[in-house]
């Protein structure tokens, strides 16, 4: 269960991250902008695990296709983290940490958000055209999930979840 300390770091600076603290949502989550790279050509962002993310990562999937109108997301994980970063349109996320919601707008690949565990997340407002890829510290894991509002707020207070 992450860190309720109101002195809390912010996500990837005790580990070294590079790139730039943009916002510190949450205690356990944070929006970071990541180093672009171009020229007349174009931009290029590389994203590598202990340069810019401050896990392993695991797994990679691209969620896209979202239909309007589409909520996604709804739960939290018990030791996943992430790292989303919107390729291509725009969405809005909702954290929830069970103390605090707030909301960050996704609409540019230059900003990563990375959400750590224990964090409610919510997407809505997709844009048509919508892409996000993400990084994640673990395989796949359902026993990992938590899907229901209520069962999250009992583990936010250290309780257990059935």
């Amino acid at each position: 269960m992450p860190s309720r300390s109101g002195d809390a770091p912010s996500l990837g600076a005790e580990l070294g991250v590079d790139g730039v603290l943009l916002k510190q949502i949450l205690p356990n989550c944070a929006l970071h902008e990541h180093r672009v790279s171009g020229d007349d050509r174009g931009s290029l962002i590389s994203l590598q695990t202990t340069a810019e993310i401050p896990f392993e990562i695991k797994r990679v999937y691209v969620v896209y296709d979202t239909k309007p109108l589409v909520e996604r997301g709804h739960h939290a994980h018990k030791s996943l983290e992430q790292w989303i970063v919107c390729v291509a349109g725009s969405c809005m996320f909702t954290v929830d940490d069970g103390i605090e919601r707030r909301e960050v707008l996704l609409d540019n690949p230059n900003k990563g958000l990375h959400i750590g565990n224990g964090i409610w997340r919510e997407m809505r407002h997709f844009a048509p055209g919508t892409a996000l890829v993400v990084l994640a510290s673990t395989l796949y894991d359902l026993e990992d999930y938590i899907r229901d509002y209520d069962d999250f707020l009992a583990y936010a207070r250290g309780e257990m979840v059935r």
